[in-house]
């Protein structure tokens, strides 16, 4: 595994603090976008580096107005998993910038770039405006090489089912599309475009896992906010749990109405949960828990079965077709790595992992008693923090400790450190 020194990467930098984070490896370039931490919780987005392994270089390569005064914009680059999916399969990247507008100061543009990875070339690709004052940009998510989901939020809206808005934007055909379903807005879940641009999928919940299971659970946890009552008043089913998916057509031909006639795929209402635990690029991995008093209760024998353990689910996007995965007993943690699944079973002194499609031992390892666990790679490497100094290391499969550090990530077989 490579090793890439952090601090040496931002020259010793403390103020303000400089994060990267890794988006992309095209052979011995790595791709990382560069933010900064200013003032109380400010962050802002200070550029796309490349740098190269072979010869320790770091190097900006997006360009433009943006890079020479970066006080006047606003500069956003997708970083979440779902999105780094997409940039692996293509050789080039989506970024946006804001600024208010020179001629009228009563609006700001919004400007979506494409920045190729080969000669490094610059494109614009779609803008719109909208008032400075009444909405801010809340960035965007890249769903296929076509597609993007961009949020907008308003806050001066006086109905709150009008607070977010969300825009379907076709940077191929230069098309936006706002979003109308109030599900989809307002859902906490994943929305996906299959790789084959056939069907939209969408994860929908309408609250934090833990305090939907105590609202169901315990009769004493009520929801104490007026956001959350007005959300749930006549629009929204608070408990509802849900896998859906339609056809992008479709999708397209019912948005107007506000209510968009969405498939169900899978489904659990006060029973239980739904969530998304990890998504590649062919396949959505989901649990679907019926809470645990449910089971212990139950007469059902497939549900005293079950009792103490989660079952997940694979949903292929291309087809739709949902197949069983593995049932999670409840304590142990499952990791991926892409389509290939790891489960860690823990005790106080030791970590023993366990392939999920053989049910075969990989690994064995031994851990501190204040130390958890934080993902597992390439078969061999077991990534472990302290809880009590938050401290990391990375140790290999014959328990040699490979990195001690104060944070640690691992991307693509590099390991980035300090």
């Amino acid at each position: 595994m490579i090793k890439v020194d952090l601090k040496e990467l931002k020259k010793y930098q403390q103020v303000p603090k400089i994060n990267f984070y890794p988006i992309k490896r095209k052979d011995n370039l790595v791709y990382l976008v560069k933010k900064l931490e200013i003032g109380t919780g400010e962050i802002i987005t200070d550029g796309i580096y490349r740098y190269d392994i072979k010869i320790k270089s770091l190097n900006r390569i997006d360009y433009g107005e943006h890079t020479k005064n970066p006080h006047k914009y606003e500069m956003f680059v997708p970083a979440d998993m779902q999105s780094i999916n997409i940039i692996d399969d293509q050789d080039y990247l989506v970024y946006s910038i804001v600024k208010r507008d020179d001629k009228d100061k009563d609006y700001q543009s919004l400007k979506f770039y494409t920045l190729d990875f080969t000669d490094y070339r610059q494109e614009l690709v779609f803008s719109i405006k909208f008032s400075a004052y009444e909405y801010f940009f809340d960035g965007f998510t890249i769903l296929t090489p076509k597609y993007i989901l961009a949020d907008i939020i308003n806050a001066m809206g006086e109905n709150l089912l009008d607070y977010t808005k969300e825009y379907l934007i076709d940077i191929k055909n230069t098309s936006i599309t706002e979003v109308q379903d109030y599900k989809l807005k307002y859902s906490m879940g994943m929305l996906q475009i299959s790789p084959n641009e056939k069907y939209v999928i969408s994860e929908e919940f309408y609250m934090p896992e833990e305090d939907e299971t105590l609202l169901l659970t315990n009769t004493e946890y009520e929801i104490d906010d007026e956001y959350e009552m007005q959300m749930f008043g006549e629009q929204l089913n608070q408990y509802q749990n849900s896998i859906k998916a339609i056809e992008i057509e479709k999708f397209f031909e019912q948005n107007d109405t506000a209510k968009i006639e969405f498939l169900d795929l899978d489904s659990i209402q006060e029973e239980g949960i739904i969530r998304v635990i990890h998504t590649s690029k062919s396949y959505v991995y989901y649990k679907k828990t019926k809470h645990q008093s449910v089971l212990k209760n139950s007469r059902d024998f497939k549900d005293k079965v079950l009792f103490g353990k989660e079952e997940i689910f694979k949903l292929n996007k291309n087809n739709l077709k949902i197949e069983f995965f593995t049932a999670l007993e409840i304590g142990v943690d499952l990791f991926f790595d892409q389509d290939e699944a790891f489960k860690v079973y823990k005790d106080q002194r030791k970590v023993l992992v366990r392939n999920v499609a053989t049910g075969l031992k990989v690994a064995e390892f031994t851990r501190d008693i204040n130390e958890d666990v934080v993902d597992f790679y390439e078969k061999r490497y077991l990534h472990l923090v302290n809880t009590v100094t938050n401290k990391e290391k990375l140790i290999d499969s014959t328990n040699g400790i490979q990195l001690r550090a104060e944070e640690l990530e691992v991307f693509d077989g590099i390991v980035f450190y300090q």
